[in-house]
């Protein structure tokens, strides 16, 4: 497989290391201790210099005002941006005029309505996808049935990310076999939130609940489903995947550079073996996650939607597992120092972590994946 990055590639790192050093670690200690994000004047700010940056709309096709990017590109922009806390998914600045996809297929009044404030930055909207319209578990699930007027939604679903509320949630559910997307936003009759569950880190989730929730044909978006999936699978590769692995990358810097310093018994710790293999063992993995970040990228990008579909969930939960296991190395690598606050290693320890669960838990994912290769050898 070559990995030949595309001739962009360095300019937009370039733009994005700008982006990072102008706009977000100047502002990193803004951030409250848990939920929340930064104060709004600061929000406008940086919203505001990531479009004079060009890193705006980053997936949006050129026609509606985007940059058009393919997922390899995306992925090298958010492996830089989310090296800042400010930059992970939680504070919401990587929704950057970029809505789910199945959105621009909208026209007319759905589009100056939904679409378009969205790719301006005026509002920011977010996709859940429900298969199948019951949850695994036994959880009440979302249903969704027809209607002359258009559709009722009704039911539950539970520890959805808060921040998906808090504008136009585009809930994507089976109807009439089907995935049909659904638009609910704030003071739809019908549909609330239930409950807000506080995390531990800067993500909120949310109980939320469908009660005899009428939609009228505006609201409808038929036949989401390719969109949706293809999305979903762009948001594990080039949001997820690859913030996970640059958060972690700016973790293992700052080990790096500690170890170097930080002498014990008339040694630096970088001299003890035990260091050096928490060092060996980060970027042995981080390099595997970025080779298979990069493999997914590269087959959207080939044109090959299908495998890259397929490969986007296992390489979103390698990404994230390594991520992990790395800032709790590097941490480990610090004492009692790295678990404080005066360090951002304890904050991205926290906010990683949501990663594992973020788009389905890191199980549900490779158990797909696993399903698929069943079903491969058994054809």
């Amino acid at each position: 497989m070559d990995f030949t990055l595309p001739a962009s590639a360095e300019q937009l790192r370039q733009a994005a290391d700008r982006f990072v050093q102008e706009a977000l670690l100047p502002h990193e200690g803004l951030l409250p201790p848990a939920e929340g994000t930064l104060p709004e004047d600061v929000r406008h700010r940086v919203t505001e210099r990531r479009r004079a940056l060009g890193l705006w709309g980053l997936g949006v096709p050129p026609a509606a005002g985007g940059m058009g990017l393919g997922w390899m590109e995306r992925a090298l922009v958010q492996e830089r941006v989310q090296r800042s806390l400010l930059g992970l998914w939680p504070q919401g600045l990587l929704a950057a005029g970029d809505p789910p996809a199945a959105l621009h297929a909208m026209r007319g009044a759905q589009r100056e309505e939904y679409l378009q404030p969205c790719l301006d930055g005026r509002r920011i909207a977010h996709q859940i996808l429900l298969p199948g319209g019951a949850r695994a578990g036994g959880a009440p699930g979302l249903r969704a049935m027809p209607t002359p007027e258009g559709a009722v939604l009704s039911g539950t679903w539970t520890a959805v990310p808060a921040l998906c509320t808090e504008d136009v949630l585009l809930v994507v559910a089976e109807m009439q076999g089907r995935l049909q997307g659904f638009l609910c936003d704030r003071g739809l009759p019908g549909y609330r939130v239930c409950r807000r569950r506080p995390g531990m880190g800067s993500v909120e989730l949310a109980d939320l609940a469908w009660e005899d929730c009428r939609l009228e044909t505006a609201r409808i978006l038929p036949d989401a489903g390719p969109a949706a999936l293809l999305w979903r699978a762009a948001q594990r590769v080039t949001v997820f995947g690859a913030g996970a692995l640059g958060a972690a990358e700016r973790c293992l810097e700052i080990g790096l550079d500690h170890i170097r310093r930080r002498q014990t018994f008339g040694r630096p710790l970088a001299d003890r073996q035990a260091i050096q293999w928490m060092v060996a063992d980060s970027a042995r993995e981080l390099h595997g996650a970025r080779l298979l970040l990069y493999r997914a990228a590269s087959l959207a990008d080939r044109g090959d939607r299908d495998s890259a579909q397929d490969l986007a969930g296992p390489a979103m939960a390698y990404a994230a597992e390594a991520a992990c296991r790395t800032v709790d190395r590097v941490l480990q690598m610090h004492g009692g120092y790295g678990y404080t606050r005066e360090l951002p290693i304890e904050r991205f320890w926290r906010d990683l972590r949501f990663y594992r669960v973020a788009d389905g838990s890191n199980d549900t994912l490779v158990a797909d994946a696993a399903g698929m290769l069943v079903a491969d050898l058994s054809a």
